[in-house]
């Protein structure tokens, strides 16, 4: 139980990294006035979230289209991370965040973000405890260490750039099972598409930075 568990919290910390980060780029994390308390509320919704979209997974994440959204919900948001301009050229003028705001951005984002996270652990995991238990290690060292490995990522901008580009092209990879697309689904042009896709948010990020 012990094996399965570590393998959980690890599968859920590796492929969580990204949605840390776009939530907290989605809540503006470095210039909200009380950052412990959104970390505490992005915590608690993830430790909630994470769990239920995971047995959700088998019947929900493969309705036709979903995918599709996901997709480009992950491209937008990438594209915003990777623009995102460092502190000490943002408005001074804080945005209001309110608890609510931050419990449905954290949603919604984790929930377009997860789909191959819930699958994975769907059919990794042997029980609710083992899900529950693995995703309250993996969000506990996700939700610590993010604030630091957001703030590395925003104030370096080559970093920034480029991880907002492999997320574009990891949203056109998953697309891989989108019953939508038919044989665009093949490896071959949703490769071409994640090409393309991190060469223009690359481009973007770089204009915003040094444009």
């Amino acid at each position: 139980m012990l094996r399965e568990t570590l393998i959980v919290a690890v599968l859920f910390f590796m492929t969580s990294i990204d949605t840390i980060l776009l939530i907290f780029s989605a809540i503006r994390l470095k210039r909200h006035p009380h950052p412990r308390l959104a970390r505490l509320l992005v915590f608690l919704t993830l430790c909630a979230a994470h769990p239920l979209y995971s047995f959700l997974a088998d019947t929900f994440f493969r309705l036709p289209g979903l995918r599709l959204v996901s997709a480009v919900f992950i491209v937008f948001f990438a594209v915003r991370l990777a623009g995102e301009p460092p502190l000490e050229f943002r408005s001074a003028a804080v945005p209001k965040r309110t608890i609510g705001a931050i419990v449905g951005a954290t949603l919604w984002l984790d929930a377009l973000t997860s789909i191959d996270t819930s699958v994975l652990v769907s059919a990794a995991s042997p029980s609710v405890w083992v899900t529950v238990v693995g995703n309250l290690a993996a969000m506990s060292l996700l939700v610590a260490l993010g604030p630091r490995l957001y703030a590395y990522v925003t104030d370096t901008p080559w970093v920034q750039i480029g991880i907002g580009g492999f997320m574009s092209a990891s949203a056109a990879l998953q697309l891989r099972s989108e019953p939508l697309l038919g044989g665009l689904g093949a490896p071959a042009p949703l490769y071409a598409a994640a090409v393309v896709l991190f060469a223009l948010t690359a481009l973007y990020g770089w204009k915003r930075h040094l444009g």
